[in-house]
Protein backbone atom coordinates (compact mmCIF):
# COMPACT_ATOMS: atom_id res chain seq x y z
CA UNK A 1 0.00 0.00 0.00
CA UNK A 2 1.32 3.95 -1.01
CA UNK A 3 0.51 6.52 0.93
CA UNK A 4 0.01 9.93 -1.42
CA UNK A 5 1.70 13.37 0.31
CA UNK A 6 -0.56 16.27 -0.94
CA UNK A 7 1.63 19.41 -1.09
CA UNK A 8 0.05 22.78 -1.76
CA UNK A 9 0.67 25.36 -4.11
CA UNK A 10 3.51 27.75 -3.74
CA UNK A 11 1.90 30.72 -3.51
CA UNK A 12 -1.31 29.33 -0.81
CA UNK A 13 -1.50 31.34 1.73
CA UNK A 14 -2.00 28.84 4.20
CA UNK A 15 -2.60 28.75 8.37
CA UNK A 16 -3.48 26.03 11.09
CA UNK A 17 -6.50 26.49 11.25
CA UNK A 18 -7.66 28.00 14.55
CA UNK A 19 -9.13 25.13 17.22
CA UNK A 20 -12.57 25.87 18.99
CA UNK A 21 -12.11 27.36 22.61
CA UNK A 22 -12.81 24.53 25.13
CA UNK A 23 -14.13 25.14 28.55
CA UNK A 24 -10.83 24.95 31.14
CA UNK A 25 -8.36 24.40 28.35
CA UNK A 26 -5.24 26.29 29.39
CA UNK A 27 -5.72 26.33 32.82
CA UNK A 28 -3.71 24.66 35.07
CA UNK A 29 -5.59 22.58 37.76
CA UNK A 30 -2.49 22.36 40.02
CA UNK A 31 -3.91 23.82 43.34
CA UNK A 32 -0.52 25.26 44.56
CA UNK A 33 0.95 27.26 41.40
CA UNK A 34 -2.68 27.71 39.47
CA UNK A 35 -2.36 29.18 36.29
CA UNK A 36 0.75 30.81 36.45
CA UNK A 37 3.63 28.35 37.27
CA UNK A 38 5.65 31.01 38.51
CA UNK A 39 2.92 32.63 40.54
CA UNK A 40 2.39 31.29 44.63
CA UNK A 41 -0.74 30.17 45.55
CA UNK A 42 -2.00 33.00 48.11
CA UNK A 43 -1.47 30.96 51.33
CA UNK A 44 2.11 29.73 50.79
CA UNK A 45 4.65 32.38 50.84
CA UNK A 46 8.56 32.03 50.01
CA UNK A 47 10.95 33.51 52.08
CA UNK A 48 12.48 36.73 51.66
CA UNK A 49 14.90 36.21 48.79
CA UNK A 50 17.44 39.49 50.14
CA UNK A 51 20.59 38.66 51.54
CA UNK A 52 19.78 40.43 54.81
CA UNK A 53 17.20 38.63 56.54
CA UNK A 54 14.03 40.30 57.79
CA UNK A 55 12.93 41.10 60.78
CA UNK A 56 12.89 43.44 63.71
CA UNK A 57 15.41 46.57 63.40
CA UNK A 58 16.72 45.81 67.18
CA UNK A 59 17.42 42.07 66.72
CA UNK A 60 19.70 41.49 63.58
CA UNK A 61 21.70 38.07 62.94
CA UNK A 62 25.32 38.05 61.97
CA UNK A 63 26.70 38.06 58.44
CA UNK A 64 27.84 34.41 57.44
CA UNK A 65 31.10 35.64 57.94
CA UNK A 66 30.92 36.58 61.40
CA UNK A 67 29.11 33.64 62.51
CA UNK A 68 31.88 31.49 61.04
CA UNK A 69 34.66 33.49 62.45
CA UNK A 70 32.91 33.56 65.77
CA UNK A 71 32.48 29.41 65.64
CA UNK A 72 36.23 29.07 64.57
CA UNK A 73 37.30 30.90 68.06
CA UNK A 74 34.60 28.99 70.18
CA UNK A 75 36.65 27.29 73.42
CA UNK A 76 39.54 28.88 72.82
CA UNK A 77 38.94 32.36 74.45
CA UNK A 78 38.78 32.30 77.92
CA UNK A 79 39.27 34.52 80.95
CA UNK A 80 42.11 35.78 82.02
CA UNK A 81 43.09 34.47 85.84
CA UNK A 82 44.24 31.46 87.60
CA UNK A 83 41.86 28.79 87.13
CA UNK A 84 40.22 26.33 89.60
CA UNK A 85 37.91 23.93 89.57
CA UNK A 86 34.65 24.38 91.25
CA UNK A 87 33.70 20.86 93.11
CA UNK A 88 35.86 17.67 93.10
CA UNK A 89 33.69 14.12 92.43
CA UNK A 90 34.47 11.42 94.29
CA UNK A 91 34.59 8.39 91.67
CA UNK A 92 36.62 5.41 90.28
CA UNK A 93 38.33 6.67 86.70
CA UNK A 94 36.18 6.09 83.60
CA UNK A 95 37.75 3.80 81.41
CA UNK A 96 37.72 5.75 78.66
CA UNK A 97 39.98 8.22 80.50
CA UNK A 98 43.61 8.05 81.04
CA UNK A 99 44.43 9.44 84.79
CA UNK A 100 47.50 10.00 86.82
CA UNK A 101 47.62 10.13 91.00
CA UNK A 102 49.30 12.87 92.43
CA UNK A 103 52.53 11.43 93.79
CA UNK A 104 52.26 13.23 97.22
CA UNK A 105 51.37 12.02 100.54
CA UNK A 106 50.02 14.99 101.73
CA UNK A 107 47.48 14.60 98.53
CA UNK A 108 45.99 11.08 99.80
CA UNK A 109 44.19 9.64 102.99
CA UNK A 110 43.60 6.12 104.23
CA UNK A 111 41.38 4.54 106.28
CA UNK A 112 38.50 6.50 106.11
CA UNK A 113 35.14 4.92 107.01
CA UNK A 114 32.16 4.98 104.07
CA UNK A 115 28.82 3.63 103.83
CA UNK A 116 27.89 3.50 99.63
CA UNK A 117 24.14 3.95 99.09
CA UNK A 118 23.20 0.54 97.06
CA UNK A 119 20.07 2.59 95.83
CA UNK A 120 21.92 5.28 94.24
CA UNK A 121 25.91 4.24 94.21
CA UNK A 122 27.13 7.49 96.29
CA UNK A 123 29.57 7.07 98.97
CA UNK A 124 29.19 8.39 101.90
CA UNK A 125 31.83 9.38 104.77
CA UNK A 126 30.52 7.98 108.17
CA UNK A 127 32.08 9.67 111.43
CA UNK A 128 33.81 7.12 113.82
CA UNK A 129 32.23 8.11 116.57
CA UNK A 130 29.09 7.03 115.95
CA UNK A 131 27.50 3.59 117.21
CA UNK A 132 26.01 2.30 114.39
CA UNK A 133 23.85 -1.30 114.57
CA UNK A 134 25.65 -4.28 113.38
CA UNK A 135 24.03 -5.08 110.61
CA UNK A 136 24.59 -1.41 109.08
CA UNK A 137 28.33 -1.42 110.36
CA UNK A 138 28.93 -4.62 108.81
CA UNK A 139 28.07 -2.48 105.03
CA UNK A 140 30.54 0.26 105.84
CA UNK A 141 34.11 -0.74 104.53
CA UNK A 142 37.54 1.63 105.30
CA UNK A 143 38.07 3.57 102.18
CA UNK A 144 41.93 5.02 101.05
CA UNK A 145 41.48 8.09 99.08
CA UNK A 146 43.41 9.89 96.56
CA UNK A 147 43.82 13.22 94.47
CA UNK A 148 44.20 12.33 90.59
CA UNK A 149 43.82 13.97 87.35
CA UNK A 150 42.48 12.80 84.18
CA UNK A 151 43.85 13.57 80.78
CA UNK A 152 41.34 16.35 79.94
CA UNK A 153 42.82 18.39 82.57
CA UNK A 154 39.51 17.52 85.31
CA UNK A 155 40.59 16.66 89.13
CA UNK A 156 38.66 14.19 91.20
CA UNK A 157 39.17 12.00 94.02
CA UNK A 158 40.06 7.89 93.74
CA UNK A 159 38.30 6.13 96.47
CA UNK A 160 39.95 2.14 96.95
CA UNK A 161 38.25 0.32 99.40
CA UNK A 162 40.24 -1.91 101.57
CA UNK A 163 38.96 -5.56 101.10
CA UNK A 164 41.29 -9.28 100.76
CA UNK A 165 39.76 -9.77 97.25
CA UNK A 166 42.04 -9.54 94.14
CA UNK A 167 40.48 -6.09 93.43
CA UNK A 168 42.01 -4.25 96.16
CA UNK A 169 45.20 -5.73 95.36
CA UNK A 170 44.48 -4.52 91.67
CA UNK A 171 43.12 -1.72 92.63
CA UNK A 172 46.73 -0.93 94.81
CA UNK A 173 48.67 -1.73 92.07
CA UNK A 174 46.79 0.61 89.58
CA UNK A 175 47.05 3.50 91.85
CA UNK A 176 50.90 3.05 92.52
CA UNK A 177 51.20 2.63 88.52
CA UNK A 178 49.39 5.43 87.78
CA UNK A 179 51.70 7.99 90.16
CA UNK A 180 53.94 7.42 87.70
CA UNK A 181 52.57 7.48 84.16
CA UNK A 182 49.43 7.78 82.17
CA UNK A 183 46.84 4.59 82.67
CA UNK A 184 43.36 3.80 81.96
CA UNK A 185 41.97 1.55 84.15
CA UNK A 186 39.36 -1.32 82.94
CA UNK A 187 37.99 -4.11 84.47
CA UNK A 188 38.55 -7.43 83.53
CA UNK A 189 36.03 -9.09 85.28
CA UNK A 190 36.42 -12.90 84.08
CA UNK A 191 39.79 -12.35 85.83
CA UNK A 192 38.75 -10.00 89.04
CA UNK A 193 41.40 -8.38 87.87
CA UNK A 194 42.20 -4.63 86.02
CA UNK A 195 43.94 -4.01 82.55
CA UNK A 196 46.36 -0.78 82.91
CA UNK A 197 46.55 0.11 79.33
CA UNK A 198 49.18 3.25 78.52
CA UNK A 199 48.02 5.98 75.56
CA UNK A 200 49.57 4.96 72.30
CA UNK A 201 51.23 9.19 72.20
CA UNK A 202 52.74 10.69 75.20
CA UNK A 203 50.15 13.35 77.18
CA UNK A 204 51.74 16.02 78.55
CA UNK A 205 52.84 15.79 82.72
CA UNK A 206 49.75 16.58 84.50
CA UNK A 207 49.58 20.18 86.44
CA UNK A 208 48.70 19.72 90.18
CA UNK A 209 49.50 23.40 90.66
CA UNK A 210 45.86 24.35 90.36
CA UNK A 211 45.10 21.82 93.44
CA UNK A 212 43.78 23.33 96.94
CA UNK A 213 44.57 21.29 100.10
CA UNK A 214 44.28 17.65 99.62
CA UNK A 215 41.20 18.27 102.96
CA UNK A 216 39.41 20.66 101.06
CA UNK A 217 38.94 18.26 97.89
CA UNK A 218 37.92 15.56 100.42
CA UNK A 219 35.16 17.82 101.82
CA UNK A 220 33.83 18.64 98.78
CA UNK A 221 34.03 15.37 97.06
CA UNK A 222 31.82 14.44 100.26
CA UNK A 223 29.34 17.67 100.46
CA UNK A 224 25.77 16.73 101.12
CA UNK A 225 27.11 12.88 101.99
CA UNK A 226 28.48 12.98 104.86
CA UNK A 227 27.02 10.15 108.06
CA UNK A 228 27.74 12.41 111.44
CA UNK A 229 24.37 11.81 113.04
CA UNK A 230 22.72 8.30 114.14
CA UNK A 231 19.19 9.86 112.10
CA UNK A 232 20.98 10.38 108.71
CA UNK A 233 18.21 9.53 106.45
CA UNK A 234 20.56 6.65 104.82
CA UNK A 235 20.50 5.39 108.12
CA UNK A 236 17.02 5.77 108.82
CA UNK A 237 15.99 4.14 105.53
CA UNK A 238 18.09 1.01 106.50
CA UNK A 239 16.71 1.07 109.95
CA UNK A 240 13.44 0.60 108.03
CA UNK A 241 12.06 3.80 109.00
CA UNK A 242 9.52 5.62 106.42
CA UNK A 243 10.26 9.25 105.50
CA UNK A 244 7.18 10.70 107.36
CA UNK A 245 8.29 8.95 110.58
CA UNK A 246 9.47 10.98 113.15
CA UNK A 247 13.21 10.48 114.43
CA UNK A 248 14.31 8.98 118.12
Amino acid sequence: MSTTLCSLPPDANWAAPTPSPIAGAGIDRNPVTGPDSSAPYAAIKPLPQSDEPAGSARIKALSPALAKAKAAKKGLAAPAGRRAQATYPLQRPPKSKFVRVHPSASYRMGGVLTLTDTDTGEINYVSPDLELPEFIESQTRVTDLYAAQMHDGSFFIWPVHRSDTTWYRAAKQAVATAMRKWIAVVARRSANTYDLIEPEEAIPEPDWSALPPFMEMVESAFDGHMITRTDHPLLRRLRGFRDDDDAE
